[in-house]
């Protein structure tokens, strides 16, 4: 083989090598691109508390369903409590509390769980009805809770228990979670003008 026909070779192989390295940076230049573009696209965010099947949040209000079913599971972990699984549903209320009250409300939530465990008190809460205003960012949910303090049960009342709720961009913040006065609840409100 000459010197000039492998001077050719190694030129023809160089352009190649460019061409190919040219090629490997525009893609990877696309890819961020195609990237950036989807990330500042985004609408809508797909939220699953324990929902029974995937739901989607858009930019503003969020839907009755999806109200519902925070509220549901909200009463859950503030109300079905154990002395031995007290720290659980801790964990899992302070996931979905807003940061303005987390201290306030992780310093309640330890009051609470101190005192059960001293107690022995436990409480388990059946829901009977659910009012929900994603609007306003309030729900309500009527249901009947039992308290227990060891074997026995010492009562057994309906209780309405009231929710609001932050709402920021895709995200839905747990306020306050507290008991009303039946004579104060929106449910009731809404039923006697229907």
């Amino acid at each position: 083989m000459s010197p000039e026909s492998s001077s050719n070779k190694v030129r023809s192989i160089s352009r190649i090598t460019v061409l190919l390295a040219g090629v490997a940076c525009a893609l990877a230049l696309s890819n961020v691109i195609m990237a950036s573009l989807v990330m500042r696209q985004r609408t809508e965010a797909v939220l699953v508390p324990t929902m029974t099947s995937d739901m989607a949040l858009m930019s503003g209000a969020p839907s009755g369903h999806y109200m519902e079913m925070l509220t549901r599971d909200v009463a859950s972990l503030f109300l079905n409590r154990h002395p031995n699984n007290t720290e659980y549903f801790q964990e899992n209320v302070l996931r979905v509390v807003h940061s303005s009250v987390y201290a306030e409300m992780e310093q309640d939530l330890r009051t609470m769980r101190e005192e059960r465990v001293h107690t022995r008190t436990s409480t388990v809460f059946h829901p009977i009805e659910i009012f929900v205003d994603p609007a306003d960012g309030y729900s309500e949910i009527i249901g009947v809770l039992q308290t227990r303090v060891g074997d026995q049960q010492v009562s057994e009342e309906t209780r309405v228990y009231a929710a609001r709720w932050i709402i920021e961009g895709l995200s839905v913040r747990l306020l306050d979670f507290s008991e009303i006065d039946r004579e104060d609840s929106r449910s009731r409100e809404h039923r006697i003008r229907s």
